[in-house]
């Protein structure tokens, strides 16, 4: 079984109203290695393409050509693979950038139909605890993922006022990503 694919964004849209699904935008590269590794490894596996079929409206837009370049400019992609997850109504529910391996892009993907471990459940979850700083981690490695770099370095830096002593075990980690962002942030400039 192989993942079907509808033809432009707006029939997916239209598509995902009528079955009320969400619609999952695979924005590629030709020249992109991670984006071939993908569409090997994840989206040809039969299992994944037919969980992917059940969960989503599909459709595949080069980032470079026709529809893919309007795409970007909307959702700023910045980078390839990115897969971002859109609400029947066009809205993005989240996204997911790079290739992080298949089993860890399909479990992001069903959490991203199910409207779970996304950015806006996340920001509720923080909303509803601002002090904690579990949540505080989840935030600050969501935006991380995303390639948000500036968002992700604020909460980093937040994970460590709210727990100093390091009771969570987090400072390492949340020292570790403020540096390598920075460094990438500049190297990318």
């Amino acid at each position: 079984m192989k993942r079907i694919l509808v033809s432009s964004l707006n029939e997916a849209l239209a598509k995902a109203a009528q079955k009320n699904l969400p619609v999952m935008v695979d924005v590629y590269s030709k020249s992109c290695g991670a984006c071939k590794r993908l569409s090997r490894d994840v989206f040809t596996d039969p299992e994944a393409a037919a969980l992917f079929n059940k969960r989503f409206v599909n459709v595949k837009l080069n980032g470079k050509e026709g529809e893919g370049i309007e795409f970007n400019k909307t959702f700023n992609v910045t980078g390839y693979p990115t897969v971002i997850v859109l609400n029947p109504n066009g809205e993005e529910r989240d996204r997911l950038c790079g290739y992080p391996g298949k089993e860890q892009f399909v479990k992001t993907l069903i959490d991203c139909a199910d409207n779970k471990n996304t950015l806006p459940a996340i920001l509720a979850e923080l909303e509803k605890a601002p002090e904690s700083a579990a949540i505080t981690m989840k935030l600050a490695k969501r935006y991380s993922d995303r390639w948000e770099s500036e968002d992700a370095i604020h909460y980093f830096n937040k994970v460590l006022q709210l727990d100093p002593a390091d009771e969570k075990g987090f400072n390492s980690e949340c020292k570790y990503m403020i540096a390598a962002l920075h460094y990438w942030t500049k190297k990318n400039t």
